[in-house]
């Protein structure tokens, strides 16, 4: 067939909606399809709510039916095609499958998002209690006091820290045979962090960094929302991944937290060898997932590490700031999981 022929398809969807879904609609869609270097790409447009469907439609709760039809100037009408595809369901959009006669993904997010793409420590994960605060209440215990404004920087300097920076990888070099001694100069940096002189830092370091050693013994736990918002997200067709800095695989720890089948893959960066914010971990991710950069969305908590690094590599970065600690972030921004739907509507 001649690459200039233009192939039109009349979609008809019956619309069979869940409960909270009052009425069931009818939504007709007109969809156009053209060839284009060989391959076939799918548009699809909505134009409107028609009326009430009638008749019994309790033997499909979750689907539409959809047949498509085929016809191109130089042949009669094609074959009827019949598929089951999904649809807007408790405020997440679901996918539409097309034909195998039509290549390319189809999709009913309006903003073209195919897969997300999720940090673990500090997103998905979180310490019970929190290394933070257990920190500062000791630092206080010692007589030390802090402002609301010297504790968010000091969590962003935390965050910078962690991000591979230069400090991070030269601490642990520095310090690659002497663990004690590697969290003994963190407690330093961050108590000059929190605005603490150098001198009274060197000082209380070693006190609060055997307290964390000694008394600290965290919990690690799913984040509130978590489940219920990566069910809703598998279940509407969307690909998920996890993309963490961490040097090792952590599926163990999926598998504890639940949610290890939710998701497609886990990526650490000691796998590949590049650590956010380089681009090149987010490239090995895209490669395991297969969507385009464009049409896949990363959050995290970490500004520095994940929404620097995922703007690298061309992704769309949402930052999970629930304690609004980066209220300049110029980018989607998220208080708690649930309303990562809000983003896809």
């Amino acid at each position: 067939m001649h690459s200039t022929n233009r192939i039109r398809a009349w979609v008809s969807l019956l619309a069979v909606c869940r409960r909270e879904v009052k009425p069931p609609q009818l939504l007709a869609w007109i969809a156009k399809s053209r060839l284009k270097q060989g391959k076939n790409s799918l548009e699809i447009a909505r134009f409107g709510n028609l009326a009430k469907p009638k008749g019994n439609f309790s033997g499909f709760p979750d689907s539409l039916l959809v047949r498509f039809q085929f016809k191109n100037k130089y042949s009669s009408w094609g074959g009827m095609l019949s598929r089951r595809i999904k649809i807007m369901r408790n405020g997440i959009p679901h996918h539409i499958t097309p034909p195998n006669s039509v290549r390319g993904q189809i999709m009913f997010s309006p903003n073209g998002i195919q897969a997300i793409l999720f940090d673990l420590d500090g997103t998905l994960r979180h310490n019970q209690p929190d290394g933070g605060e257990i920190f500062l209440a000791h630092a206080r215990s010692l007589g030390l006091s802090f402002s609301e404004d010297d504790r968010l920087l000091g969590i962003r300097w935390e965050h910078f820290y962690w991000a591979n920076s230069i400090t991070l990888r030269a601490d642990i070099e520095k310090f690659k045979d002497k663990e004690p001694d590697f969290w003994q100069n963190y407690s330093r940096r961050h108590l000059v962090a929190l605005g603490i002189s150098p001198k009274q830092a060197v000082e209380l370091a070693p006190i609060l960094s055997q307290h964390i050693n000694d008394h600290y013994k965290p919990v690690g736990v799913l984040a509130a929302g978590a489940l219920g918002m990566l069910s809703q997200l598998k279940e509407a067709g969307f690909r998920l991944g996890v993309v963490s800095n961490r040097e090792r695989p952590y599926e163990q720890e999926m598998d504890e937290l639940g949610i290890r089948s939710l998701f497609e893959f886990s990526l650490a960066a000691g796998e590949v060898q590049s650590y956010k914010p380089h681009p090149g971990i987010f490239e090995a991710a895209l490669q395991r997932i297969e969507t385009p950069a464009e049409a896949t969305m990363y959050v995290g908590d970490n500004y520095f590490a994940d929404v620097v690094g995922a703007r690298r590599a061309g992704l769309r970065p949402v930052l999970y700031d629930p304690s609004g600690i980066y209220p300049e972030a110029g980018c989607a921004v998220i208080a708690s999981l649930v309303e990562l739907s809000k983003l896809l509507a």
